[in-house]
């Protein structure tokens, strides 16, 4: 199993609670729907996890720069006692959103207890359509 699927299967499973899930339902058209899907987890607390998140979606869109970035799928899970607020929320897709014009944007977020205290992990999915010659 490749990073990748590693992810796919760990943002599937039942083992979170999940305020908005991101499910199979989700994952599996995104998967289909894109020529190249790349991924990468990122964990930090509050205040450190908005660059992070910035610094890792330019170097997947880097890496990844013979396709056109087409969808993204961006699963949040906070520590027990760490509220996400909507404005946390808003900041994240206002981030996400500078990776091009229409792409499609689907979040979720969950509660996960095995996360040291004030921690956020991110897992961040990026489809891309190939490029046409």
């Amino acid at each position: 199993m490749n990073r990748i699927e590693e992810y796919i299967k760990d943002v599937t499973s039942e083992g979170n609670s999940a305020l908005v899930s991101i499910d199979k339902k989700d994952m599996d058209p995104f998967v289909k729907g894109n020529d190249i899907v790349d991924a990468e987890k990122i964990v930090g607390t509050i205040e450190t996890i908005f660059s992070s998140l910035a610094e890792t979606l330019n170097r997947i869109i880097e890496r990844n720069k013979s396709g056109k970035c087409n969808a993204i799928i961006l699963d949040i899970r906070q520590s027990e006692g760490t509220e996400m607020t909507m404005d946390n929320i808003a900041d994240i897709i206002d981030i996400l959103s500078k990776s091009g014009k229409d792409v499609d944007i689907i979040w979720g977020l969950s509660t996960k207890k095995s996360l040291e205290p004030k921690t956020i992990e991110l897992i961040l999915f990026v489809g891309f359509k190939a490029n046409e010659e």
